[in-house]
């Protein structure tokens, strides 16, 4: 769970919680299991050696020592863990496995840690979604936004900063008024996730119903420039009030 200062992680039943600001980056990890890798090892070797002196039954024996070999081999390959990297210390916590939505949630917590100190422009906090013209001048009237897909594909369809543009090339052409839309994902009062486009090899943000217009933090009129290619407004723009 992720608020303006903190992120609270529940664990095992318990709470953990981590002030942003002492936060220097939080990744996905993997984990060697020493328990298991020690255990399994000893064990191995010590049943090599009652097999190479015929100390006891040689089925019995063999069965042990690929079970030992697989208690060892399951150390070796380890867990995944989140892992909460602070100022002298790291913060583990394993996991079965890692969702694509995981993945996309603890990006978003990166970079809301960068936005905080500093290091990332306040634009690429926010997602983006190309709109007809004519579609946003009907959402200003009816106070609130709708997309033919989310009747179709049940999302609207969104982008980061830095897909933006390939989004738009891809996409869309000048050959009707666009609006750019600026999106703060935390005003948004649908949901918001993060799901792979398979035909682009990414993860993309997917609006989940309408967008309510407080959300839209900019509607900024978007055309491609002179040398044919579509850039980002000037910041001159009038916002969306």
């Amino acid at each position: 769970m992720l608020s303006n200062d903190s992120l609270t992680i529940i664990y095992r039943s318990r709470s953990y919680q981590f002030d942003l600001s002492y936060i220097k980056q939080i990744t996905f990890e993997s984990r060697k299991l020493m328990f298991p890798l020690i255990l399994g090892g000893t064990a191995s070797a010590f049943i090599l050696i009652s097999i190479l002196n015929n100390l006891f039954n040689p089925w019995l024996s063999l069965s042990l020592l690929l079970l030992s070999l697989a208690v060892a081999y399951l150390g070796w390959m380890g867990t995944n863990v989140l892992t909460i990297k602070e100022s002298g210390h790291n913060n583990d916590f394993m996991l079965k496995h890692v969702s694509i939505n995981m993945r996309s949630f603890i990006g978003y917590v990166n970079k809301m840690i960068r936005f905080k100190k500093g290091l990332l422009p306040p634009q690429e906090m926010l997602v983006y979604h190309i709109s007809i013209k004519t579609d946003w001048e009907k959402a200003l009237l009816e106070q609130t936004y709708k997309h033919e897909s989310l009747d179709k594909e049940g999302f609207i369809h969104a982008s980061d900063y830095h897909q933006l543009l390939s989004t738009a090339e891809r996409y869309y052409s000048d050959e009707v008024p666009l609006v750019l839309l600026a999106i703060d994902p935390e005003k948004l009062k649908s949901p918001i996730k993060y799901e792979l486009a398979t035909s682009r090899d990414s993860l993309f943000p997917h609006i989940f119903g309408p967008i309510n217009l407080e959300a839209v933090v900019q509607a900024l009129p978007f055309e491609k420039n002179d040398s044919g290619k579509f850039s980002f407004p000037k910041p001159d723009i009038q916002q969306n009030n």
